[in-house]
């Protein structure tokens, strides 16, 4: 008969028990599949749903440079092999168009500095036309024919927040300087830019970005007109995400590449042509995600080996169920001649095909439904490609189930066949055996230890890499399942010698059935160990599990929330710098909406403090606790905000207004220093007046007070109404502007501030200036050139000195004690003062742009708010726009409110309505929920779940494995017990009385092993994967109480159902033994 007949006859009768082992096989390869796929497609989804969602700054990376003059193909196509080296264009989606540098704008409606970028566009299937046509724009349109000569205005698109920002609408013209002289633009569209096209309307940054008032307006033309404008040519490339081809497996590639592409690009000439510059966010998000699947990656090993741990356990016990069932076939087969060889054979050809079919149908059962399970990557892509993703990063897990399997099921049988060759004297070798199993537990102690050591040296999973990189530690990574491998098999050895003493104890006492049960487990420990360790493991997983979830997901909220800045913020559209009212938010509509607590106006931008570029956070340092919250803030929130306070900046009594103030009158005096030319009347000019404004919450707001016009002979008075802002609570006047256009010929005046009285009083009153004030002229405020300016000799105002007057605009600001300004109060994270060498209670200087302001190191701390860089600061908006007034002529807008809410779902949805409300489309609403790292991250806690059920289940199947064992091995045993008049009853109550006892406190000892590893290891590993934020946060136990209880719940219906049929097939043995007759004398 050949082997495979025999196998195949063999498996006749034992068609449930194979049965069973070919679904326990084919649910731990769904089991180990689902925990290692599921984290993959979920990092996918998380890059694909940002990548069809709404467009932002962190959506795309852009570079431009100029076109290159010789051959613009040829650069293109360099830039594209580029590209195409770093593999950018497999998950990344790359356009790339011309534009020309801003062109002026000759409009007196618009503010004088006001610019236009035009660049050549074809819209794409993303951007959707709000008003108008895009006739102009077709596929063609780079092309020029005879059709298109100039005959008209040049037909532009704008999108929707600058036609908001700039009052335009379709059929409006523009003049725009352009390559040959003026050219009249026409909007023809108003559209709403998505994907690339979102970063073709912003504006292009420049080197020398400062915080000036203008900031260029983007306008798409057909590209045959682009050289009408300049004729120096740019072009830029943005690279947003693929929705459909990017994926998690080759995140880590995508953010290297992006990172090393400016380098490369800026390297060769052909590409690189006059300077390269890059901007948005997409290359920081990349990099954040990278971080953040590192960082599940980390999590991901303590699943994995509880799961192999357990399965392998399993394996190995429905192995020996299998071979008990069949020794005396073995034997026959043995007794027919067959060599060990030969049953091995034997064997293997009854296994190998089993696990092979149960391994591939488990994998393939996962690789079928959990991409159906993955929506975002499902409806992005399809489920083909969803699974053939999940398929490849598995495939390795089924292969290893088959080996693990057939090593299970056919080594015994080896082994057992090479004993069977033994000489019947020879001992079994029980002590080798004993000392295999204390090898075996030293071995695990071993490696739990250096794994821990390891995990507490670095201080987490995690390490960096030469090159900055975070890279997984995989010594350390398992620490937490190897730690609690390591406690449950020293716990086993401590109840092997707690249950004969626990023997000892309950035998004297009376009673029979604990006693008697207390025998069963001390004389048969070794066959309690497994459940006992099954139980344990699973329980004490999930303890940790618990611990770890909770704590993670509470240190992760607290990370976004600092993130965040806030609970919610808004981005409000608009300039760059405060031109008028208009622009700025009323913070007391969103303070006042439900669920909000405290509102600030924020502003955000770059700047250098020292030799150190680092981003600066402008707040309202009064509401810094109830933006932060006290408990999720990682310093002494109180401490900060009093350190920040603006110091009390110099002020005259003369300026104060009274609460309702609507008109402001200024009285004025105006006399020429020098006389030119013929004198005439046209040859004067006009002053123009700005009033700056302090409001109640801080805010500097500028009003134009009109103009007067200069004298050309004789002195004149000047008396200006000016109308103050409604919905503003004004409490002073902080500086008046008086600025000059250029003249033709050299003429000096001066102007005299003689008063200013509001309509309710305050001011001056009608009696003007008394005495001597310290209102005097700002001298850094306002450039003027090579003019010196200086204050009136007597009393308040400015001599505009007539040397080089003609040779352009100039101005000069009048403000209290100008030279007497308190340096502004910073709070400078620790990384960046280490890297300065400076401390609390040192002065440096803050640039911003071209201005510099003194700065006072106030405050140290390891974060500032809204932001991840490690080197940042923070200052207080009020003390930052006050020392902007006396160093510019501009103030940077506040183009963020953060808000305070114990509720931010609800605070959010308020916001959103009051923003649109106030400010109409574009403003964009965060809120710590929407962190993007908390989307990478999310997984590694599902695989822990996911592995903690997978293991109940597991575990339970093993269970149930040694119970029958169990009910084998004890077959005689319930016969002599029968025999000597022990009832049926009694022996299955004190079965189950054995496996629940054991069963409880296998529990009990799970779930302390579980909180001493989560003690010692869970708070560095929280800490470890707060993206951006490791380093400054720390992380306070929590527990998942509701899941624990679950889980805990479950696996005591697990045990009640395995003792019950311990139980109840103890009762069926018992009551099928024969019974001795009562005997009568």
């Amino acid at each position: 008969m050949t082997h495979w007949l025999l196998a195949v006859r063999r498996a006749g009768p034992r068609r449930g028990l194979l049965t069973l082992i070919l679904i326990t096989i084919a649910f731990i390869a769904a089991s180990l599949s689902t925990v290692v796929g599921h984290t993959q497609l979920a990092a996918t989804g998380a890059l694909r749903e940002i990548a069809g969602g709404t467009f932002t700054e962190d959506n795309y990376f852009r570079l431009h440079t100029t076109t290159a003059a010789d051959d613009a193909s040829l650069q293109l196509e360099a830039a594209a092999a580029k590209f195409s080296d770093l593999s950018l264009d497999d998950g990344l989606a790359i356009a790339s168009v011309p534009y020309a540098d801003p062109r002026a704008v000759d409009d007196d409606s618009l503010p004088a500095d006001l610019g236009v970028i035009p660049f050549g566009w074809i819209p794409s299937e993303r951007t959707a036309l709000i008003e108008g046509t895009l006739d102009a724009f077709g596929p063609s349109s780079s092309e020029a024919t005879d059709d298109d000569a100039p005959t008209g205005p040049v037909p532009a698109a704008i999108s929707e927040t600058s036609a908001a920002t700039l009052d335009l609408r379709v059929g409006d013209t523009l003049v725009v300087d352009g390559a040959s002289g003026p050219i009249t633009v026409e909007a023809v569209a108003l559209v709403a830019p998505d994907g690339a096209d979102g970063a073709f309307f912003l504006p292009v940054p420049s080197p020398d970005t400062n915080t000036g008032a203008g900031q260029p307006v983007v306008m798409a033309v057909p590209g045959h007109h682009l050289e009408e404008f300049s004729a120096v040519s740019k072009v830029q490339w943005v690279f947003t995400l693929d929705a459909t081809t990017v994926s998690a497996a080759g995140l880590a590639g995508l953010s290297a590449g992006l990172a090393d592409l400016p380098r490369m690009m800026q390297s060769d000439r052909t590409v690189s042509n006059g300077g390269l510059i890059q901007s948005g966010g997409l290359g920081q998000l990349l990099a954040t995600a990278t971080e953040a699947t590192q960082s599940v990656k980390a999590v991901i090993p303590v699943a994995l080996v509880l799961l192999t741990v357990l399965s392998a356990v399993t394996v190995v016990q429905v192995a020996r169920l299998l071979s008990n069932a069949r020794a005396v076939e073995d034997s026959l087969v043995a007794a027919r001649g067959a060599s060990a060889t030969q049953r091995t054979a034997l064997n293997a050809l009854e296994i190998v095909p089993l696990a092979s079919a149960g391994s591939l149908g488990g994998w393939l059962a996962a690789v079928v439904a959990v991409p159906l399970l993955s929506t975002g990557v499902v409806t992005s892509t399809g489920w083909v490609p969803a699974a053939t993703e999940f398929a490849l990063a598995t495939w390795p897990i089924p292969l290893t189930c088959v080996a693990v399997a057939t090593a299970a099921f056919v080594l015994p049988g080896w082994i057992a066949a090479l004993r069977s060759r033994r000489m019947v004297g020879q001992p079994e070798g029980g002590r080798g055996t004993r000392v295999a199993s204390f090898g075996l537990l030293a071995g695990v102690v071993a490696l739990a230890g250096l794994s821990v050591w390891q995990f507490l040296l670095y201080g987490s999973p995690l390490s960096q890499v030469v090159d900055g990189r975070v890279d997984v530690n995989p010594l350390a990574a398992p620490a937490p399942a190897l730690l609690l491998l390591a406690l449950t098999a020293t716990i086993l050895v401590l109840v092997s010698v707690a249950a004969r003493g626990a023997e000892r104890h309950l035998i004297a006492g009376p009673g029979f059935a604990l006693p008697f049960a207390a025998m069963q487990v001390s004389r048969r420990i070794t066959s309690q160990l497994i459940p006992i360790a099954l139980i344990s493991l699973t329980v004490g997983g999930a303890t940790f599990t618990a611990v770890y979830a909770e704590t993670a997901a509470s240190s992760q909220r607290a990370a976004a929330h600092l993130a965040n800045g806030s609970a919610v913020r808004v981005s409000v559209p608009g300039p760059l710098s405060i031109i008028g009212a208009g622009d700025i938010t009323d913070v007391g509509t969103f303070a006042a909406l439900d669920g909000v607590s405290t509102a600030s106006r924020v502003y955000r931008g770059p700047a250098k403090i020292g030799s150190e570029d680092v981003p600066l956070i402008a707040l309202d340092s009064g509401e810094l606790s109830g933006l932060l919250g006290e408990s999720s803030s990682p310093f002494d929130v109180g401490r900060v905000a009093a350190a920040l306070t603006p110091r009390p900046t110099p002020t005259t009594p003369d300026f104060e207004l009274l609460a309702g103030t609507s008109t402001l009158e200024l009285d004025l005096r105006t006399s020429p220093l020098a006389t030119g030319g013929d004198g005439s009347p046209g040859a004067s000019r006009n002053a123009a007046l700005t009033v700056w404004l302090l409001d109640t919450t801080g805010q500097l707001v500028p009003v134009e007070a009109g103009s007067i016009r200069l004298p050309v002979a004789e002195a004149q008075e000047h008396v200006l109404t000016v109308g103050l802002p409604a919905g503003l609570e004004l409490m002073r006047v902080a500086a008046i502007d008086f600025i000059i256009p250029p003249g033709s010929e050299p003429r000096g005046y001066s102007i005299e501030l003689r008063g200013l009285t509001g309509n309710l009083g305050g001011g001056t009153g009608p009696s003007g200036f008394e005495g001597n004030s310290s209102i005097g002229l700002a001298p850094s405020a306002i450039p003027s050139g090579l003019l010196a300016l200086s204050n009136l000799p007597a009393g308040v105002g400015v001599v505009f000195p007539g040397d080089q007057f003609q040779a352009g605009r100039v101005g000069a600001r009048l403000m209290p004690d100008p030279l007497s300004q308190p340096p502004v109060p910073v709070a400078a994270t620790t990384a960046l003062l280490r890297i300065l060498d400076l401390g609390v209670g040192d002065e440096t200087t803050l640039r911003l742009g071209g201005v510099e302001l003194e700065a006072l190191i106030s405050a140290e701390v390891p974060v500032v708010p809204g932001t991840t860089a490690s080197a940042a600061v923070m200052v207080d908006l009020q003390a930052y726009g006050q020392a902007m007034l006396g160093e510019s002529s501009v103030q940077p807008r506040p183009a963020e409110l953060w808000l305070g809410a114990a509720n931010p779902a609800a605070a959010e949805s308020a916001a959103a309505a009051a923003a649109t409300a106030s400010r109409g489309t574009g403003a964009l609403i965060d809120t710590a929920n929407t962190d993007t790292s908390a989307q990478f991250l999310a997984p590694g806690t599902t695989a822990l779940w996911l592995g903690t059920g997978g293991s109940l289940a597991i575990s339970f199947v093993a269970l149930m494995a040694c119970v029958i064992a169990l009910v084998r091995a004890r077959a005689e045993e319930v016969a002599v017990l029968r025999a000597v008049g022990l009832a049926a009853r009694s022996q299955a109550r004190g079965r189950r009385g054995e496996l629940q006892a054991v069963s409880a406190a296998a529990i009990v000892l799970g779930v302390m092993a579980g909180a001493a590893v989560s003690a010692l290891l869970v708070g560095p590993l929280a800490e470890a994967v707060l993206v951006g934020a490791a380093d400054t946060l720390r992380a306070p136990l929590r527990l998942a109480v509701v899941p624990l209880v679950a889980i805990l719940l479950a696996q005591g219906l697990a045990v009640a159902g395995a003792a019950w049929y311990y139980g109840s097939r103890v009762w069926h043995q018992a009551m099928s033994a024969p019974v001795p007759g009562r005997v009568t004398g």
